[in-house]
């Protein structure tokens, strides 16, 4: 069998196959092949899907962690901008004045 596989569509095209003769007494073997392939194919879907699972997972972590260090940043930023114009230091960094 020749093909192409359609992603978006989720389905094969065949372009071209080849019949194959089976003798009653193969019928079993063959439905025995074909079901170890499917549990396969089944299998290695779950692997893919975990894996995005953990991937999504691990990079709205990381995002979740970045906005916390910023928030963090920017709640010392203030602190520091605060306790300056107590203490009556002049600030002129470019940084210090947003």
């Amino acid at each position: 069998m020749q093909g192409k596989l359609d992603q978006q569509k989720r389905q094969l095209v065949v372009h071209s196959s080849m019949g194959r003769d089976l003798r009653r007494e193969q019928l079993q073997e063959m439905s025995d092949i074909l079901g170890a392939w499917v549990a396969s194919s089944e299998e290695l879907l779950t692997n893919i899907e975990s894996r995005i699972s953990t991937a999504t997972k691990e990079m709205q972590d990381k995002a979740t962690h970045r906005k916390g260090v910023a928030e963090k940043i920017e709640e010392v930023f203030h602190m520091l901008l605060t306790n300056c114009s107590l203490s009556g230091v002049l600030v002129s960094c470019s940084l210090w004045n947003r």
